[in-house]
């Protein structure tokens, strides 16, 4: 059973200590780097196409390949992610 857009949130929320409110908020020059971590757990997780996922967050593209990007080269935030997904995948056995 795969997680909601909003229980993603919730959890990503959690781990990065940020409020569900600045998940869905976009601005310019931020660095909002648990934005782009839901981003790319609700298309990963939820199995959403990047228009559905768009519809909850806005641009999702450009934020997923940097949360990939910044994955392989940074192993605290590597741990962050995981520790989210891992989460989800608990729940299921």
């Amino acid at each position: 059973m795969r997680p909601s857009v909003r229980q993603v949130m919730q959890r990503v929320a959690r781990v990065f200590d940020v409020e569900i409110v600045a998940l869905k908020r976009g601005r310019r020059g931020e660095a909002n780097d648990a934005r782009k971590v839901a981003m790319y757990l609700v298309r990963r997780l939820c199995d959403l196409t990047l228009q559905k996922t768009a519809g909850h967050f806005g641009v999702v593209g450009w934020p997923c390949a940097q949360v990939r990007a910044k994955r392989s080269a940074d192993r605290r935030f590597k741990k962050r992610v995981e520790q989210v997904e891992i989460s989800f995948n608990q729940q299921k056995t």
